[in-house]
């Protein structure tokens, strides 16, 4: 394998199609997202070989924008088959949801997700993501 043939993909957010009616509490879905600290991806390759089995990935804020660390790949087809975001304790407060799960119709695009890295660039995947805590059962 050659550095050439690396890439890279970075992880940001988009909320679900129906996030806005599915807050839970006084804080606002926008407030929320201010709150994740890293996101937990499980990454497979096009052969659904495991990449990344639930890898912790920093997020940063930039300016309103959140966005993980770019994480390497070789250059290649992927599919991000789990995707959850957590708070500074540790608790999951947003999720992907999964392909003909009870949930998947809260997004456009449920997992797995389909993605490709190409040498020397980097990849934007925006996984679209519903509040967590206000799907747990009591």
């Amino acid at each position: 394998m050659s550095e050439s043939n690396l890439g890279a993909v970075q992880f940001s957010f988009s909320q679900g199609s129906q996030a806005s009616q599915n807050t839970t509490g006084d804080q606002s879905v926008d407030d929320a997202l201010q709150d994740i600290r890293c996101v937990v991806v499980t990454i497979e390759d096009g052969q659904g070989n495991p990449i990344y089995d639930q890898e912790q990935i920093e997020v940063f804020n930039f300016s309103g924008n959140l966005a993980a660390v770019p994480i390497s790949l070789n250059a290649g087809d992927y599919q991000l088959t789990g995707y959850l975001a957590l708070n500074d304790n540790g608790e999951v407060i947003y999720a992907t949801p999964i392909e003909d799960s009870e949930y998947a119709h809260l997004v456009n695009d449920p997992l797995p997700i389909n993605f490709s890295v190409v040498s020397d660039q980097t990849t934007q995947a925006v996984p679209e993501v519903i509040d967590a805590q206000a799907f747990i059962p009591e």
